[in-house]
């Protein structure tokens, strides 16, 4: 469990240097940290876009939104942010496979259903704000685990592309929680979404 204002506090002072490149989770490569990516001809994590037509929190409302998908291209188990209490799984251990059942591959206690819809916690950067905007009532939050080869889906109001923001995810990998007690400050990464990514009707 995480308060919001570390957070926040902490992407605010990693933001400049962040959103002055487009993040290394986005660029295909071959390894990362020691998580091979899945599909080659894609980064390792990477958000697209999904659909229009549905409804996205602005903090007070629910207005118009786009619909954007977050893929774990890579052979690493990912940690997000969601509200506090989310609903998360406890994974089988014994499955049918082949026609027969067998012992699944272990997976995180806590991790999220592939495909699943969830109240993200990201925020926006605007190109006439000098701070980045959390959208969304995040009092208190929680963590996910999104596995390997998973990909979760969430909402953003079509106005926040209008003004031309940037969407930032920030995210850790889950190795990395195994080391937090061993530093001062935590670790975190970030994924961009651009509103240049979108179809172009879409912002019409």
């Amino acid at each position: 469990m995480m308060n919001t204002r570390m957070v926040v506090i902490v992407v605010l002072m990693l933001a400049h240097s962040l959103l002055q490149q487009q993040s290394l989770a986005q660029k295909p490569s071959q390894s990362l940290a020691g998580c091979e990516v899945l599909d080659k001809t894609k980064p390792h994590l990477f958000i697209s876009y999904e659909a229009t037509d549905v409804q996205a929190w602005n903090g007070r409302k629910n207005v118009k939104g786009v619909l954007l998908r977050l893929n774990n291209n890579s052979g690493c188990v990912i940690s997000l942010t969601v509200p506090q209490s989310y609903p998360q799984e406890i994974p089988p251990t014994i499955g049918l496979k082949d026609g027969r059942m067998q012992r699944l591959p272990d997976v995180r206690i806590g991790s999220i259903k592939s495909g699943t819809t969830v109240r993200l916690y990201y925020l926006t950067k605007y190109p006439s704000e000098a701070s980045l905007i959390l959208t969304g009532d995040f009092h208190v939050v929680d963590a996910i685990y999104l596995n390997n080869g998973d990909s979760i889906l969430f909402s953003v109001p079509v106005e926040n592309f209008k003004r031309k923001g940037r969407i930032v995810v920030p995210f850790s990998y889950d190795w990395e929680a195994a080391n937090a007690a061993l530093r001062m400050d935590p670790v975190e990464h970030y994924l961009i979404f651009r509103p240049d990514q979108l179809p172009v009707d879409v912002l019409k």
